[in-house]
């Protein structure tokens, strides 16, 4: 594997992307839901849906967060190998 490769992989991080974002489209719908059920339900913490948005949050929220920090993890390994490669591996424009 050489250093154009790496640079490749470290700019092509979409599964990871993915993962962040369907992370956030599922805290953010079921925060703005169960927001919806806190006001209009008058007894709110009795209702099943509104239960149902919370689990969804905190699972949207942790979806998020590992995709997140997978992706960082992801591209700091990378930045540290082409960091550490030797001079005469590296192409010529850097």
């Amino acid at each position: 594997m050489d250093i154009n490769e790496l640079r490749d992989f470290r700019s092509s991080s979409a599964e990871e992307f993915f993962q962040f974002v369907a992370g956030e489209f599922l805290a953010a719908g079921s925060f703005w839901l169960g927001i919806e059920r806190a006001i209009t339900v008058p007894v709110f913490y009795t209702d099943p849906l509104f239960w149902i948005c919370v689990v969804a949050f905190l699972a949207g929220t942790v979806i998020a967060v590992f995709g997140y920090r997978q992706m960082h993890r992801r591209k700091s390994r990378i930045e540290s190998i082409i960091g550490s490669a030797r001079p005469d591996e590296s192409d010529s424009s850097t």
